[in-house]
């Protein structure tokens, strides 16, 4: 009994899945893009299933501020999308300088 009912909340837990609106990759770059002023994004949608994605965000923003502050703030920004619509993202935040040294 015990399967069938794991079972059961896989399947209706695929239902929900398919039936949530999904994430757009425009979409996370106009959000970002509204919360910090200059900044250059680049989003991937990674599986093409429009809920994990790769996130480069460069920012004169990001100047002095520690690594997790940086994400923090990009969390903040998607944060009513996070767990819903957006499943997974990869972050990578840098500062122009940065970004030309890579």
């Amino acid at each position: 009994m015990l399967v069938v009912n794991n079972c059961s909340i896989i399947n209706l837990f695929y239902k929900f899945k398919e039936n949530n609106k999904k994430m757009n990759a425009n979409l996370i770059k106009q959000i970002i893009n509204s919360y910090i002023d200059n900044a250059k994004v680049n989003v991937i949608d990674t599986n093409g299933t429009g809920d994990h994605f790769s996130i480069l965000v460069i920012s004169d923003t990001f100047n002095n501020m520690a690594l997790i502050k940086r994400h923090k703030l990009i969390h903040k920004c998607l944060g009513k999308y996070i767990n819903n619509e957006i499943h997974a993202i990869q972050l990578k935040t840098l500062t122009p300088k940065e970004y030309e040294k890579k």
